[in-house]
């Protein structure tokens, strides 16, 4: 990389986030070595310094509070256990890191008794998964937010080459993101986007999260925040340019000699390509790298016009069922012919930022919800018509339903588009249920012990504290325990409650959605005890179970923007 890249490569680590950097992902090849090279530098440099060059280069004015030491990283080395003598190379490595200033925790992957990982015909998506599950529950462990990986732009070159032959559309040629959440750990809680409390915004909602009390008919959204994320500051920064500061810095590293196995993984089988044959220049590494560029631009471009739209679109979020209330922007009002992107897929995009508040899924494809975009914006595919195609209509694990019809002006110009009930889906009778079971409390047990946070159905993450002597239950409401609350003296008193919270909150369909907690006799029978997104339980409920929940993170841009009026 040379003398004259260093200062900009340490820049840039620091202007990208705007946080205290710690995590350092650390293989022993020569691209992590490289990056560890770097990250010992930075934090021989005062912070002041680091502060007034980041001024200086970047013509960046620093904010925050100063810090009176300088920039420490933990680094981590993952030991798959897969080849001979790992361990003694995981253990080298660390001994490096060690003598550069920077402390190293060696992480073991377990393979669940599997003898042979490597023969497996998953084994590159399962080492995958792994690793980064050891590497979040690492830095979870240790209260670290932000991990560096060594991705340089050879890398993205190749993903993107890959992508190409997978037949991704634009969308996915992007590449390799400079910053995500950390892949790999969904339902981890306090790795994947949970661990902390988001109290900055408001909605206007019936719904609060907290503990098992009644919630007021305004209050804010608490919902999770935190979790860890993943930098990648070495994407502008060639192979070629990693193995030069390894040397210029007397920085030692690994080679795994099954890298350069065309027959192990398709990246494998690029680089072999790369390496030894000559490719058309349309598929050269600068071609695919402008592709990438390309590819974000029009990323950017599609989130401007899906900004625009959200800010022409009404969404309001209620918490304890999950639920939103969603007038869409009348897209008749634009010139297709003047809108700089793909009209249905920026469509489909809004769809997808608006969903992902209440979906029950980790990920939903784009091209999962074009239907849905004729669906929901008839008007820009058929002249001046204002109903909707159907309904009701259900896409990415959620049902959208008719709520309330368009105004029009003389009976045929749209004025206001009708109003969606969006909620999750029903549940299939032939699907799993969401569930999971919190052990009897034993008279031993400590009654401020609780279970682990689980995230309920992808939407709520729920812990449970058992006061009682059963084991309880937390899975869907059902029909049973809604005649339970009618005729159960347990719930005496608490009848109407239940029913107008049922009424106005969960509505129809939407009630049998919502997780209930119950007793679990011997003979498999449950009891309900409480509804805690609601907030109501039988009598004396306190006495036997005690819970938290909260919303899952959310995206508060589409709240805050759809506010803007």
């Amino acid at each position: 990389m040379g003398n004259s890249r260093l200062p900009q490569a340490r820049m840039y680590f620091c202007l990208d986030a705007d946080v205290l950097f710690e995590g350092l992902a650390v293989s022993g090849g020569v691209d992590s070595m490289a990056l560890a090279s770097l990250c010992s530098q930075i934090q021989r440099i005062p912070y002041d310094t680091l502060r007034s060059s980041l001024q200086a280069d970047y013509n960046k004015n620093i904010t925050g509070t100063p810090l009176s030491k300088a920039i420490k990283f933990q680094a981590f080395v993952v030991d798959h256990g897969v080849r001979k003598g790992s361990n003694l190379e995981a253990q080298a490595v660390s001994e490096i890191l060690e003598a550069r200033d920077i402390p190293t925790k060696l992480l073991k992957i377990d393979w669940l008794g599997q003898e042979k990982p490597a023969d497996l015909p998953n084994f590159e998506s399962l080492a995958r998964k792994y690793r980064f599950q050891a590497l979040g529950t690492a830095c979870r462990d240790l209260g670290i937010s932000s991990l560096f990986l060594a991705q340089h732009q050879d890398d993205q070159a190749e993903t993107v080459m890959m992508r190409l032959i997978n037949g991704h559309s634009m969308a996915g040629l992007t590449g390799i993101p400079k910053c995500t959440e950390i892949p790999e750990c969904y339902g981890l809680y306090g790795v994947h986007e949970s661990g902390g409390v988001n109290k900055a915004h408001k909605v206007w909602t019936r719904s609060v999260l907290g503990s098992n009390t009644m919630p007021t008919p305004v209050a804010p959204l608490e919902g999770e925040s935190g979790g860890v994320k993943v930098y990648r500051p070495l994407l502008e920064f060639t192979k070629e340019s990693l193995i030069a500061t390894c040397q210029e810095d007397g920085m030692k590293w690994f080679e795994d000699h099954t890298n350069k196995d065309p027959t192990v993984t398709m990246r494998n089988a690029i680089r072999h390509l790369y390496k030894n044959h000559a490719l058309p220049a349309t598929l050269s590494k600068p071609a695919l790298l402008e592709l990438s560029t390309m590819a974000r631009i029009a990323k950017r471009a599609t989130l401007n016009v899906t900004n625009t739209w959200l800010r022409r679109s009404s969404v309001k979020l209620e918490t304890s069922p999950g639920t939103l209330r969603v007038r869409f922007v009348n897209l008749g009002q634009y010139d297709r012919s003047r809108v700089e992107v793909d009209g249905k897929y920026a469509a489909a995009a809004l769809i997808r930022r608006i969903v992902m508040l209440v979906t029950p899924q980790e990920h939903v494809k784009l091209s999962s919800l074009l239907r849905a975009v004729e669906r929901v914006f008839p008007e820009w595919f058929r002249n001046a018509e204002a109903s909707p195609l159907s309904t009701t209509f259900t896409v990415a694990g959620l049902q959208f339903k008719f709520n309330s019809p368009p105004r029009l002006h003389r009976g045929y110009r749209l004025l206001e588009k009708c109003e969606w009930l969006v909620s999750r889906q029903p549940y299939k009778v032939t699907a799993a249920l969401p569930r999971f079971e919190i052990p009897r409390n034993p008279k031993s047990l400590a009654p401020t012990d609780w279970s682990s946070w689980n995230l309920y159905d992808g939407r709520f993450w729920i812990r449970v504290q058992n006061l009682s002597n059963e084991v309880l239950v937390v899975r869907p409401f059902n029909k049973l325990d809604l005649a339970g609350v009618k005729r159960s003296s347990l719930w005496k008193g608490k009848r109407y409650k239940v029913q107008k919270l049922l009424s106005e909150l969960a509505p129809g369909d939407i009630r049998w959605t919502l997780p209930a907690i119950a007793t679990m006799a011997l003979d498999g029978k449950e009891r309900l005890l409480a509804l805690p997104t609601l907030y109501v339980g039988v009598v004396d409920v306190e006495k036997l179970v005690k819970w938290q929940v909260r919303y899952k993170k959310v995206d508060m841009d589409v709240l805050t923007l759809s506010d803007i009026k």
